[in-house]
């Protein structure tokens, strides 16, 4: 189904706020061991987003708009984190609402491409030929296995 045919599709409940359904949604999709990374991470990009949604208001994924959406970033920025940081979490709010169109609780995705660039990343400065020979006198003069023990 494309993005115009799914924006025309009619909403079956846009009451059904987000809470009751993509927690475990999250963990039906990508796992729910305790020690899983992505559930992990995704929960607590969720959990972000809906403190972002409830002090904007909108609650219910119906309610999404471009403008809220947008409005992430400066939000997210006040809170430490940079652009990239936030775009990550966009993605991931992105798959969260094509979850609640397939479901009919909204009408369409609007992060869904939104055309936004990450960051340039700040590369870091090459180190010079005599740090790195510092760094091979030191890594020669310490004990090359002091951190591994074989047990019996």
């Amino acid at each position: 189904m494309t993005e115009k045919e799914m924006a025309q599709k009619p909403v079956v409940s846009g009451r059904s706020g987000f809470t009751e359904w993509v927690i475990p949604w999250i963990e039906q999709r990508w796992g729910d061991k305790p020690g899983g990374r992505t559930p992990k991470l995704y929960r607590r990009y969720f959990l972000r987003w809906m403190d972002y949604l409830n002090e904007v208001g909108t609650p219910l994924p119906a309610a999404v708009t471009r403008d809220i959406v947008l409005g992430y970033f400066p939000w997210r920025k006040a809170r430490g984190g940079e652009r990239n940081t936030a775009l990550g979490e966009l993605k991931f709010f992105s798959q969260v609402m094509d979850e609640a169109v397939r479901r009919g609780h909204a009408p369409h995705n609007p992060p869904l491409k939104l055309g936004l660039k990450r960051a340039e990343v700040e590369h870091k400065t090459p180190w010079t030929l005599k740090q790195v020979q510092i760094a091979v006198d030191a890594a020669e003069k310490a004990d090359k296995f002091g951190w591994l023990h074989v047990s019996l």
